[in-house]
């Protein structure tokens, strides 16, 4: 089995922690195609940018690493990869239009190091690649645009996730520093909210209402709009009381946290967790272009 960089366990979170954005339709760029094979249109335009041939722009190549690190840190074997090739083509994605994320030449160049590592399961050049990601990242970190979750791949999320065994899993968690407990998460938002006001509150509201919907819901799409909305509604209502107030009702507070998860235990959110990063996973618009890497890696070994 691969170890986990803390780099890479920090993306495993950072993908599930931002919500979705709609887009529409952007032409998708082929990866490492033969130089004979591509557009060439721009040949000559903006010459600073990286050259052509590494066939991808910067929001796109960390998609690609998205995908990538989600594979390697389940182990994917080739049965797995198989499966997931053969839905692919439905459940991924439109390529959405994208901000145009300048990232540095040196940046650029690592990414494009860690993709490849990614895809040959290097470990070694794995925690490499990450280190030198890590370290620029203190400096200069890109926003880049999270991915948006397709109804196809919640439909085929499920029967997916079940190919992987309880190892792979298992592994895969091991990566993940701090798992977001719902109720916890929801306690510490209502501990904030004696502190925040406007913006900064329903900015702190709505990004643990998100995380809450869909671990309380998995890929369920309308348990997760409704779990989110009872959340809202909970933290709107804790942020509203007086600290006199709040302090008495705490425990009450808590316990309609608590049952927002039904009759959900730990196991359920967990697989909820899981889930949710492979519904992301098969609706990444570059998963095909990945699968096919991690293809061409494996007939160089």
């Amino acid at each position: 089995m691969p170890s986990l960089h803390a780099g890479l366990r920090l993306l495993v979170l950072l993908a599930l922690f931002s919500a979705a954005s709609g887009a529409a339709a952007r032409p998708a760029v082929e990866v490492d195609a033969p130089d004979d094979k591509k557009p060439n249109k721009d040949k000559d335009k903006d010459k600073d940018k990286a050259p052509a041939k590494e066939g991808v722009d910067a929001e796109d190549l960390h998609a690609e690493i998205n995908v990538l690190q989600v594979l390697y840190s389940l182990d994917a074997r080739t049965r797995q990869l198989a499966a997931m090739r053969k839905v692919a083509a439905k459940t991924r994605q439109a390529a959405p239009p994208r901000k145009d994320v300048k990232v540095s030449a040196a940046r650029r160049k690592i990414m494009l190091a860690l993709r490849d590592s990614l895809a040959a399961y290097d470990m070694e050049s794995i925690d490499e690649n990450y280190s030198k990601i890590d370290e620029l990242n203190e400096k200069d970190d890109p926003a880049f645009e999270p991915v948006e979750i397709t109804a196809a791949a919640r439909k085929e999320a499920q029967a997916i996730l079940r190919l992987f065994n309880a190892k792979q899993a298992a592994h895969y968690l091991k990566g993940v520093e701090e798992f977001p407990d719902p109720v916890e998460k929801l306690y510490e938002a209502m501990e904030q909210s004696r502190k925040l006001r406007g913006a900064a509150w329903k900015e702190l509201r709505d990004d643990v209402a998100f995380q809450a919907g869909w671990l309380v819901a998995g890929v369920d799409e309308k348990a997760e709009k409704d779990a989110r909305t009872k959340a809202v509604e909970l933290l709107d209502r804790a942020a509203k009381m007086e600290d006199a107030d709040y302090a008495k009702q705490k425990l009450t507070l808590l316990g309609e946290a608590r049952a927002l998860l039904g009759k959900q235990g730990p196991t359920d959110v967990i697989r909820n967790f899981m889930e949710r990063v492979v519904a992301e996973t098969l609706s990444n618009h570059r998963l095909i272009q990945c699968l096919d890497l991690i293809e061409a890696k494996k007939k160089k070994k």
